[in-house]
């Protein structure tokens, strides 16, 4: 529909033209809009009525003899010039608008090192701009191949995880190409959730790896255009670089807390005791094997009680222990649930690698066993190497100890192992615990381990 109107377009060098046009026509003529009333000419001009017509709409008529009808046909060509400069008008200040909400965002978030705050000030700004009905942020959990919500502005969506292998989202996901469907019963990927009809979905990227995706939806259909498309993929790659951002730096304290922690409850006697007090007679390695089993009190039912999680507990560090006594660790638990197991050899790091490896694998088997029905997946094992110098092998026992808990703290329920370990492993361990694989670059950075980090397959 147009927005330009007659008497719009008569004014001030376009009305002194339509003038001299008139009066080449040599005869009376008038100008009128459409509800009658006449804004240029002779009042008593009679005649046919040209209509003058802009994109459909009928502006109002040129009134007088058949030569007058160029008349209207050029107040149409001024009411197309019109409209081209208020559609360019309006363009101009869109962008305007949305490279100040990308300036803005990016200056917020350039100050932002909570992961919560930066999720929340992504959405919400995505919400508003684009007057949509919902907006939120999801991460991919490939193991459960689901995307996790971390913000919504829907209070409903917060708790709602969607399938990352189907929908707008799961295709988004894979291709890493943002997307813009007006209607979603229309395509065959569909909807993840139900009262959605318009979305816009775009890749949250680290390199070319795709954790999570932005989306903004609403239940009616909307007619998004490239350009909205386009300021949703900035807004995503903004929110993308600020998570990783926030991310890694809320990883790096929590990987300094850990190495506090451990320095407050590994002890040096550990060390002596896995060579059996001996000391100078080769060089020592040793497998340091973390795990948490306080982390049960996160996977259990959450209808548990205290006590029974407790209980809990207390029999996965028992399984644990046992697993690890029997591999010839020596032991140390601290706070009831941190277990610590030392593999040491003098004969290089494999034969401490492969019973560490063994161990673990023991154990994550043994919980899941033990504790089926109780939690939906069990702690994490991490197992790093260390070299033991004559002069400070204290020195590298704490670090192996510190890096595998750091390690442990991002194992998410799997087996990590550091490069060497997974090196050192022979065939015949490899057979026993099955598949060996390298964990993405994006994901080793939060480990805060140097090197490539292995994934065990219990």
């Amino acid at each position: 529909m147009a927005r330009t109107s007659l008497k719009r377009l008569l004014r001030g060098g376009s009305k002194r033209a339509v003038e001299d046009l008139l009066a080449l026509v040599g005869a009376p003529v008038r100008v009128e809009d459409e509800a009658g009333k006449m804004l240029l000419g002779d009042e008593g001009a009679a005649g046919e009525r040209h209509p003058i017509v802009l994109e459909g709409s009928t502006l109002g008529a040129v009134i007088g003899p058949p030569s007058a009808a160029p008349v209207a046909r050029v107040l149409g060509y001024l009411g197309e010039r019109e409209e081209e400069k208020l559609a360019l008008a309006d363009e101009t200040l869109g962008r305007y608008k949305e490279l100040t909400l990308l300036y803005d965002i990016s200056d917020k978030l350039s100050r932002v090192l909570d992961v919560d705050e930066v999720c929340r000030m992504v959405v919400a700004e995505a919400r508003n701009f684009l007057h949509a009905t919902g907006a939120s942020l999801h991460l991919v959990d490939r193991r459960r191949g689901v995307l996790e919500p971390i913000a919504s502005t829907d209070e409903r969506a917060k708790t709602r995880t969607l399938a990352a292998a189907h929908g707008v989202e799961g295709r988004v996901l894979k291709t890493g190409r943002a997307e813009l469907v007006e209607d979603v019963s229309t395509t065959d990927a569909g909807a993840s959730e139900a009262g959605v009809c318009s979305i816009m979905c775009a890749p949250l990227r680290t390199g070319e790896t795709v954790f999570g995706v932005l989306r903004v939806t609403n239940d009616k259909r909307t007619a998004w255009t490239a350009g909205h498309l386009k300021l949703v993929t900035s807004l995503a790659g903004n929110a993308a670089a600020a998570l990783s951002h926030a991310m890694l730096h809320r990883e790096r304290l929590r990987q300094q807390a850990l190495r506090h922690q451990i320095e407050r409850f590994a002890s040096p006697w550990v060390l002596d005791a896995a060579f059996d007090d001996r000391a100078g007679e080769g060089p020592r390695t040793v497998a340091a094997l973390f795990c948490d089993l306080g982390e049960l009190t996160r996977f259990a039912d959450a209808g548990m009680e205290p006590e029974e999680l407790m209980t809990l507990v207390r029999r996965a560090t028992t399984t644990a222990l046992g697993v690890l006594m029997r591999e010839g660790a020596t032991v140390q638990v601290s706070h009831a649930e941190m277990v610590v197991g030392l593999f040491g050899s003098e004969s290089g790091v494999g034969p401490a690698a492969q019973a560490a490896v063994r161990a673990a694998t023991q154990i994550a088997r043994a919980l899941d066993r033990r504790l089926g029905g109780f939690a939906d997946r069990s702690p994490g094992v991490a197992i790093t190497h260390a070299e033991l110098p004559e002069d400070d092998a204290s020195s590298a026992f704490f670090a192996a100890v510190g890096a595998a808990a750091t390690l442990q703290s991002s194992a998410d329920g799997r087996i990590l192992v550091d490069e060497r370990i997974a090196g050192a492993l022979g065939p015949s361990v490899r057979s026993a615990v099955g598949d060996v694989r390298r964990v993405g670059d994006d994901e080793r950075q939060l480990t805060g381990v140097s090197g490539n980090v292995y994934e065990v397959r219990a």
